[in-house]
């Protein structure tokens, strides 16, 4: 896969990669140096819902998952998640424990 494969399936899934490499965020070079390397594997699991917004009582909210396995080194973690807050939205970054 190259990068304009795995840019083109990732935009397919609705992966906002335009953010991608500003601040602390890696690249779509650096996930494509990760899958190739074993570091990082893509799960094509995408879970789409519409919930009542817990933030403004009455409307909907659309929630949308991305689910990823890497390996992450310990420096990186932070046991609570990480977000990332953008002038009309935040995303939440939470951690899923993958049971075998």
């Amino acid at each position: 896969m190259n990068g304009v494969e795995l840019s083109q399936k990732l935009a397919d899934h609705g992966v906002p990669v335009s953010t991608w490499g500003r601040g602390g965020s890696k690249t779509l070079e650096h996930l494509l140096g990760e899958l190739k390397e074993g570091e990082a594997t893509l799960v094509e699991t995408i879970e789409r819902q519409l919930l009542p917004s817990q933030s403004y009582p009455g409307l909907m909210t659309r929630r949308t998952v991305h689910a990823f396995l890497l390996d992450l080194p310990n420096k990186f973690y932070r046991e609570e998640g990480y977000q990332e807050e953008q002038p009309d939205k935040i995303t939440y970054f939470r951690w899923q424990e993958i049971k075998s």
